[in-house]
């Protein structure tokens, strides 16, 4: 098929933001003939990134300014998007800004919309926020199907539109490939290697973290964390360390090349994740993926897809309450090994699953 995948935020030369895009750009791509048309704020691309281009399997990319406050841009990205649908078969728009840019004209072939953020569902927002947020929802009515990339956030969706089921299909992570390199087997006494990814700042827990390290070394076992991540709490947390006395137990590292995280996550044998919440916990999943045990806290996609015999879900961020976690799950018995949390992920997260779930989805809407 011929698919139009319309998103506000793809890759180009300098900023990287919006790569889950191109990873399903590129999954699209091999059964489908895929055009992205990628609405970037003006003046943010950069001078030399062309307007038109083929990357990856075939996959052409259009990019052209878009603004709501400019009416250039709006105008000229109207024109484009109605030029381009006589050109395809499926419109596949990514992410909910994305759906502003399609709200001023007339969508005429089958619309698959998949939503990635949860931004949108925020209890902060001023009453500007809520006034677009209102507006914004009203555009969940129009696809003819709507992807979530969690059950948490399809429930959300679904509050605001009971009558408009929303389809499941989790995102594709990384999975490992040599799962013998995991050392996840604990016996008592065995170094407890904790390993976490995400920014340094209050949402994630580092602090709790590195105070559940403090805590399981004083009931007297051995343990190490490292922690993958950059943020503004990079300073604090190396002074907490050092007040516990634990600054030779925790490692940061810092902003790591995706490549290297594979690595980082094979000298570990179990993943922490004191978060408040995630819309999917693509950090989360990945430790999946890779045959790490996972304990977590939190509310939003990852208590989803967290098998129980694989994860413990902590009651709440303390020291006691994490540690606690982590023991139970060192030490259970029916504890899944590497290759059977692999295995799991393999099923839940491989680009095939994710792949075929679009090939039915696109099947379903093409007229018979």
């Amino acid at each position: 098929m011929r698919v139009l995948f319309v998103t506000r935020w793809f890759p180009d030369s300098k900023n990287k933001s919006g790569g889950f895009n191109l990873r399903d750009a590129t999954m699209l791509a091999k059964d489908n003939q895929v055009t992205v048309l990628h609405l970037h704020l003006p003046g943010t691309l950069p001078v030399e990134e062309p307007a038109e281009s083929m990357i990856g399997q075939g996959i052409r990319v259009r990019r052209i300014p878009f603004s709501l406050t400019n009416i250039p841009t709006l105008l000229k990205s109207l024109h484009t998007l109605r030029q381009l649908q006589n050109e395809a078969d499926i419109l596949h728009t990514s992410a909910f800004p994305t759906l502003v840019a399609t709200a001023f004209t007339r969508i005429t072939l089958p619309w698959v919309h998949t939503e990635h953020a949860s931004k949108i569902w925020s209890t902060e927002l001023n009453w500007r926020g809520r006034a677009a947020r209102s507006l914004l929802l009203m555009q969940f009515r129009r696809p003819d199907v709507i992807v979530a990339v969690s059950k948490a956030l399809a429930t959300e969706i679904e509050q605001h539109h009971p009558k408009r089921p929303v389809r499941v299909v989790p995102n594709q992570v990384q999975i490992q490939d040599e799962q013998s390199s995991l050392p996840i087997s604990f016996k008592v006494g065995d170094p407890i290697r904790l390993v976490g990814v995400g920014m340094l700042t209050p949402a994630k827990g580092v602090l709790e973290a590195v105070e559940t390290v403090h805590h399981l070394v004083k009931l007297g076992f051995d343990v190490h964390l490292e922690w993958v991540g950059y943020g503004p709490l990079e300073s604090q947390i190396k002074r907490l360390a050092n007040t516990l006395g634990i600054a030779d137990r925790v490692n940061l590292l810092g902003l790591v090349p995706y490549s290297e995280v594979p690595s980082i996550l094979r000298r570990a044998n179990m993943f922490l994740a004191p978060t408040v919440s995630e819309t999917f916990g693509t950090a989360i999943a990945e430790a999946i993926g890779h045959g790490l045990p996972v304990v977590a806290t939190g509310h939003g996609g990852h208590l989803g897809y967290l098998p129980p015999l694989a994860s413990r879900i902590a009651p709440s961020r303390s020291a006691e309450d994490l540690s606690n976690a982590v023991l139970e799950l060192a030490l259970d018995p029916l504890r899944w090994s590497a290759e059977e949390i692999v295995a799991y992920a393999e099923k839940t997260f491989s680009e095939s699953v994710r792949r075929s779930s679009y090939s039915a989805i696109y099947t379903e809407l093409q007229p018979r």
